[in-house]
């Protein structure tokens, strides 16, 4: 069922005093792509029956997202995965890497990694983006790198200027996010499989760095790359910890037509679902059918005691994912987290968590929450 329409959020913003327009510019994209090797050449066709009275279109083939599970206090990565083709978006925490490499076993056969995008330098993006987790995690070479392109003082951005570096001189081609709006030769688009056109769209948010640049204006979460996922009629939304001081100029960059209102939207929640990211302004531009929310349960909250703190995802941003649709999941409580697209909607499914809290002086078990929306856990309901 396609989303609630935007009077509902209208209707809310007026009953609150706030209401708040998008000035979004309609830009159009560039005709021509980034080149990837690796692509497949096999295509599922669209099919079309017609009858006097109706018409149906035929499921493409499918395309996985897929959240692994983070057992630190945040931390997001992410395999995008079609036919053969695989993308990785960020890493987690060092400490995550085991689960990580997991992932990368299970789900890329060819051993080969297509595209890395590190969203931005912190810790808990590409820590886990590390010698140990790629070969751990069976891969042998990455085709193509993309990041913001900032240079960071810190051991986790030197060890992971390392591992690209290796990579390069191994073949690797590496783009920083600037470059694809200010090199003519270069496109924001990376086809995963031009004959089936599934592609992603880089965003030109007007934070990124000259390449090798320092970043000096303010939180380095805005820097973050950010894109969108192609599949058909399905499209997602991908913008690592971007604030919402840098939504809007962002937006203003692109088409404001680009999410289509009769796709299926899913929007993975920026800075694991806080209160500092996720406006309504982007959330109207996204206009999601499905949200997904990648973050740890914190220790502090595994105790006996139940849900004693306030963490990531924080309720004032779900109330705000609720006004859009209730298909909320967050591998907090789903465990590693596969959505599945078949090129007009989306469906979930979750492996179940490795860790466990508390509610009502009793565990929760992993097993009874694995597939189930987050407004349907234990923790949404403690109301914390």
């Amino acid at each position: 069922m396609k989303k609630k329409s935007f009077s509902l959020l209208i209707t809310s913003l007026l009953l609150t005093g706030t209401l708040i327009s998008c000035a979004c510019s309609n830009t159009p994209s560039s005709n021509s792509s980034s080149s990837i090797e690796g692509s497949s050449s096999s295509s599922s066709s669209l099919v079309e029956e017609s009858s006097s009275t109706s018409s149906y279109e035929e499921p493409k083939e499918e395309l996985l997202v897929i959240l692994t599970e983070m057992t630190k206090q945040y931390g997001d990565s992410i395999l995008i995965k079609y036919k053969n083709f695989e993308i990785l978006v960020d890493a987690g925490q060092y400490d995550d890497a085991n689960n990580v490499a997991n992932t990368l076993l299970t789900y890329v056969e060819d051993h080969v990694l297509d595209m890395v995008i590190a969203t931005h330098p912190h810790a808990d993006h590409i820590g886990g983006l590390s010698k140990y987790t790629l070969e751990k995690g069976g891969i042998t070479m990455v085709n193509t790198w993309i990041d913001s392109g900032v240079v960071y003082n810190s051991s986790s951005y030197r060890n992971y200027e390392a591992l690209r570096t290796s990579y390069i001189t191994k073949g690797s081609t590496y783009y920083a996010a600037y470059e694809l709006f200010h090199n003519e030769n270069l496109d924001r688009r990376f086809y995963l499989n031009e004959e089936d056109d599934v592609y992603i769209d880089i965003f030109n948010n007007p934070e990124y760095v000259v390449p090798q640049t320092e970043y000096a204006k303010g939180s380095l979460n805005n820097v973050s790359v950010a894109f969108g996922l192609n599949h058909y009629k399905t499209q997602f939304y991908f913008a690592g910890d971007l604030e919402q001081v840098a939504e809007q100029p962002m937006m203003m960059n692109e088409d404001k037509e680009y999410f289509k209102k009769d796709n299926y939207v899913v929007y993975k929640a920026s800075h694991h679902a806080s209160t500092g990211a996720n406006s309504y302004n982007i959330l109207n531009w996204v206009n999601p059918d499905m949200f997904l929310i990648s973050a740890a349960i914190t220790e502090d909250n595994r105790t006996s005691k139940g849900v004693v703190s306030r963490q990531h995802p924080h309720s004032g941003t779900i109330l705000r994912f609720k006004i859009f649709t209730d298909e909320i999941y967050w591998n907090g409580v789903n465990g590693r987290l596969i959505c599945t697209s078949n090129g007009l909607t989306c469906k979930t499914k979750g492996e179940g968590r490795t860790i466990s809290y508390y509610f009502e002086g009793a565990i929760v078990l992993p097993s009874s929450e694995k597939d189930i929306k987050y407004m349907d856990s234990k923790w949404y309901k403690s109301g914390k």
